[in-house]
């Protein structure tokens, strides 16, 4: 997950600055610097949507020839041990491919576990923000009926930053997913390749 982690370290820090522009603005008449949090925002989004666009297609590029280079190879060691190795050579074939359909059994429930957990890791963090930024809103709509109050304008800045905070988490946790799903399909697809 070392390339997630690279893909979020610019986003966080441009959704927190522009919060922190917007709050500015919210609190003084004398600063307002709302359209360089916009596009603070607004880049840091963009940025996000082409790094996944971009990690998408590597990974499924990576995946596709991994599968087709490992089912090659593979049927090259049956070939070479079936027809080079005296004696035992057919025997050891066999139960070579024996021995990857179990071991192909045993990785499609390990990854499927591993995606239950994924699923799982990721809920809770996701449940937690969406609560927080619900908190937030609320409290500026229940907030909004006394006055009009620059706390106000604080508490909606915040709850829609953390909307996409939110977000981020989402984009790398389906980045972390398709990633486990696209190894688990190239490596069907290398057996199924023999």
């Amino acid at each position: 997950m070392p390339s997630e982690r690279r893909s979020t370290w610019w986003f966080f820090p441009l959704i927190f600055f522009s919060a922190l522009l917007h709050i500015v603005s919210a609190m003084t008449d004398k600063y307002k610097v709302t359209q360089l949090a916009n596009l603070l925002r607004n880049v840091s989004v963009g940025r996000l949507g082409i790094f996944v666009t971009v990690f998408l297609g590597v990974i499924s590029v990576q995946g596709a020839t991994g599968a087709v280079t490992d089912g090659v190879t593979i049927r090259t060691a049956k070939y070479i041990a079936g027809n080079f190795v005296p004696v035992v050579g057919r025997l050891f074939s066999d139960a070579s491919e024996t021995v990857m359909g179990a071991s192909l059994l045993v990785k499609n429930a390990v990854g499927l576990a591993g995606v239950a957990i994924i699923l799982i890791l990721c809920a809770f963090p996701a449940i937690k923000i969406l609560a927080l930024a619900f908190i937030y809103n609320i409290s500026a709509a229940v907030m909004q009926p006394l006055g009009d109050n620059p706390m106000i304008a604080c508490l909606e800045t915040i709850g829609k930053s953390l909307i996409y905070v939110f977000a981020a988490l989402a984009v790398v946790s389906l980045m972390f997913f398709l990633a486990i799903t696209i190894m688990i399909a190239a490596g069907n697809v290398s057996v199924m390749m023999r």
